[in-house]
């Protein structure tokens, strides 16, 4: 079984914009076993952020 984990710009579980109440952490992107974004700045950003843990995580939806 998978972890799905989606990622977006501000959510309640974890989010990447400056203003939210829970940022994404390296637990939970090591927790998922695919990592989906929505937007080309979001996977920019985790790259930036989580880099060594993303590995072939990373998967961009248009």
């Amino acid at each position: 079984m998978s972890n799905p984990l989606f990622i977006c710009g501000k959510t309640d579980f974890g989010g990447l914009s400056h203003d939210v109440d829970e940022k994404v952490s390296s637990e939970q992107i090591e927790w998922g076993d695919v990592i989906y974004v929505m937007e080309a700045r979001q996977k920019k950003r985790l790259n930036a952020l989580f880099g060594p843990w993303l590995a072939q995580k990373l998967a961009y939806l248009r």
